[in-house]
């Protein structure tokens, strides 16, 4: 851990020290540590309470999400159950499916239609979900319901979600989102705006035609209507079926083939701002331009375009809430690796719940930080105006690479693995990590095998591997048998890169089914890169030299157009100072520290102290003097020497000091400049690129010649110009605070003599 506050280790006493005069006297002995190490420690405690910000459109949110909540084994004969909705809403779920079909008795049901499932009656299944939708979690939940029943039992559905449900339904919204102040884009609300709340998501009628206009013709195939139905003012929607799983095909259904059913306006009403809509195309979505729909698509589908219009996939989704569903073949409710759509930004990877393994334990890691609320916001880049963000790049213009060294050390009290037979009474564990984000940073490491050990082998092994873009990544340790005949899985640990913390740690296992295994743990040690020990990004610590090559990789890109590469030309030399403001402060801390013979990871007191102790007080007939003289009451700290003489080596201590506060001066009388001159070119940028987008208003055409290759490095230009202004503004904030704890380390210094 790194800036631990004194409050902050008496708490841990506290909770950790088993002796009562021990934490009276603020000792931690072995066994209060070994509690400590022991403990959840690491997971990033920040983590465990909801700590990112929730007034984000819902679009810029990955969301828990279930596929067929209700049923708990297979999807073709297994049983339908409320315990379904119960567990999945336990486990932090926020969006439920149902698939409603009509019952015996005007009782609608819930199943997996056309298939031998157990049937659910909708009321159980809705009471509920009333008595546990915000035990877990008090932010929204969206109820997806695929409608197969008649008019009259869609009404009597319409009455029991209002019956049940009261004032958690959200009932009012607006049919085309909320149009933001600042942009006049219509947006998404925010979780914060939607809490306590259950959204109904499902296919909505359009607006009825004002009495002076003829209604529309009907449409040339529909279910056959009773007098009942007509009493609902109701209308005619194509019936949902995931069962069409190629968009092409969807595309080119023949009007006559494609089913219709009747959908009642009341229930219709229930819908505002998830509004289902059939996926054709990223071109015409952007055209219908409704943030409200949700576009539905199939794992296969969005597989493809992931691999094929990273960029579309990624712009598609920082606006439209997008769920991908796991193909009709997965029967055995096998799913689909949600990395590989989270990637692209898709908020709503629907997952069988039921079903454990890998895919399970990725969804549960992604999910267990922000307190487990069920929104996770997803980064920067991919909410961006512009983003500019390819799965298939190594390098993100504006993400800081990270460097990750893990060392797998020993394991204690390994159980056997269940359901399968070993050659004999002990196993032979091994250790893997696994790696999971972006195609670039996928990886796998394994450890030796340790024969004859479950109880506490030792496999002291280390794997580093870098990360691209960690704020996607996924770290899952598996613990595995190298004797086992069949099913050889011991234990694991999944947790997102961003809620890991550095240091000696101990990892508590699960089982297969995401339960801790007690008293079974994996010791290991974790260093990062530009990451501080409390998992948090470098994006808010200082330490660690940014390499010079890593910066020269991301550079702008000219257009081939006058007016771009003019501009680009104009700010190439803030562009490259924003980059050095913050290699150079990087380097000289680096330095200083080497020099006081600290490690990275040591702080701004740890520093000084040791500059400090360099200079021993030397006898002298008044008394005992100090070499240094401080001076901390100017605009920064100054040590210089008394007069008296002293060796090579803690001059250059001090020579590594000045430097130091001498680059520290120059980030804080010119970062303004350099911040002002690239968001200046930032906004020109943006302007030029959205006359880019404009349509043509003479017919020689818009002023600019608009082709992808333009487009690409345009996106580019704008992400780096972005990211540099940032980095300049955070650099300036870093120095601030570094300069003011070195003041504070100074004034509580002792034994050396103070000038004012």
């Amino acid at each position: 851990m790194m800036n631990v506050s004194r409050e902050h280790a008496v708490a841990l006493i506290e909770q950790f020290e088993p002796s009562s005069s021990s934490r009276t006297n603020c000792h931690l002995h072995i066994e209060g540590l070994t509690r400590f190490l022991l403990s959840e420690s690491c997971f990033d405690p920040e983590q465990r309470l909801v700590c990112q910000d929730m007034t984000q459109p819902l679009a810029h949110y990955f969301i828990a999400s279930s596929h067929n909540t209700y049923l708990v084994e297979d999807q073709l004969k297994g049983p339908s159950s409320i315990e379904g909705y119960i567990q999945a809403l336990i486990n932090g779920c926020r969006f439920l499916e149902m698939d409603v079909w009509d019952g015996s008795d005007d009782d609608p049901v819930i199943f997996h239609g056309h298939t031998l499932t157990s049937k659910v009656p909708f009321r159980r299944a809705v009471e509920a979900i009333r008595i546990h939708a915000f035990e877990k979690s008090h932010y929204p939940l969206i109820l997806c319901i695929e409608v197969h029943c008649s008019v009259k039992q869609q009404l009597i559905m319409v009455d029991l979600l209002k019956t049940s449900l009261g004032p958690m339904l959200l009932l009012s919204g607006a049919r085309d989102g909320i149009i933001d102040e600042a942009t006049g884009l219509h947006h998404l609300p925010s979780p914060e705006a939607l809490k306590n709340k259950i959204l109904i998501l499902g296919r909505k009628l359009p607006q009825p035609s004002p009495p002076s206009q003829p209604p529309p013709p009907p449409p040339p195939v529909i279910l056959t209507i009773t007098p009942e139905d007509d009493t609902a003012g109701g209308g005619d929607v194509t019936e949902d079926d995931e069962s069409a799983e190629s968009i092409s095909a969807r595309n080119n259904e023949r009007p006559g083939s494609i089913k219709r059913i009747r959908l009642a306006r009341p229930f219709s009403d229930l819908i505002n701002y998830c509004q289902f809509q059939r996926f054709k195309s990223f071109t015409h979505s952007a055209k219908q331009g409704n943030c409200c729909c949700v576009e539905s698509i199939p794992e296969c589908v969005a597989l493809k375009l992931a691999h094929s219009t990273p960029e579309e996939f990624v712009q598609h989704t920082r606006r439209f809430l997008t769920r991908v569903y796991p193909s009709g073949i997965r029967v055995d409710s096998s799913n689909f690796s949600p990395q590989d759509v989270w990637n692209c930004g898709v908020q709503i990877a629907a997952m069988n719940y039921q079903s454990v393994g890998l895919m399970m334990d990725m969804n549960t890691a992604r999910f267990s930080q922000n307190g487990n609320c069920g929104y996770v916001l997803k980064p920067t880049v991919m909410r961006e105006d512009v983003p500019l963000y390819n799965i298939h790049k190594k390098e993100i213009p504006g993400v800081t690479p990270h460097t990750v060294h893990i060392k797998i050390i020993s394991a204690i009290n390994l159980p056997k693995p269940t359901g399968a037979a070993t050659k004999g009474d002990v196993i032979d564990p091994f250790a893997k990590l696994e790696v999971y984000g972006i195609p670039s940073d996928c990886c796998e490491f394994r450890t030796k095998t340790v024969l004859n050990n479950g109880v506490n082998p030792v496999f002291d092994e280390t794997f580093e591997f870098r990360l691209a873009f960690p704020d996607l990544a996924l770290i899952r340790f598996v613990l595995l048998d190298d004797e086992c005949i069949g099913d050889d899985f011991i234990a694991q640990y999944c947790i997102p890169m961003d809620c890991m913390q550095t240091g000696y740690r101990h990892v508590r296992l699960k089982s297969l089914y995401g339960k801790d295994i007690p008293n079974c743990y994996l010791f290991i040690h974790i260093a990062v890169t530009n990451k501080n020990g409390g998992g948090k990004s470098m994006r808010t610590g200082i330490s660690g030299l940014l390499l010079r090559h890593q910066r020269q990789m991301e550079s702008l890109k000219p257009a081939g157009v006058k007016v771009i590469d003019d501009l680009l030309k104009n700010i190439t030399p803030a562009f490259k100072e924003a980059a050095e403001l913050k290699d150079n402060v990087a380097r000289a801390i680096l330095i200083f520290k080497e020099e006081c013979g600290q490690n990275q990871a040591a702080n701004v007191k740890q520093c000084v102290r040791s500059l400090l102790n360099k200079f021993p007080a030397v006898a002298s007939s008044g008394g005992e003097v100090s070499p240094l003289k401080i001076q901390i009451h100017g605009a920064y700290p100054e040590i210089g020497l008394t007069g008296l003489t002293v060796s090579e080596h803690p001059r250059k201590v001090l020579t590594a000091f000045d430097n130091v506060i001498a680059q520290c001066r120059y980030v804080i009388d010119n970062a303004d400049r350099v911040t002002a001159a690239l968001a200046g070119a930032h906004k020109t940028l943006l302007e030029l690129y959205e006359e880019m987008q404009a349509p043509p208003t003479s017919p020689g055409g818009p002023r600019l010649k608009k082709t992808a290759k333009i487009s690409e490095h345009v996106y580019w230009n704008i992400r780096l110009l972005k990211g540099h202004g940032d980095l300049a503004e955070q650099t300036l904030l870093e120095c601030q605070d570094f300069v003011k704890k070195v003041r504070e380390a100074l004034s509580a210094s002792s034994g050396v003599t103070h000038y004012v």
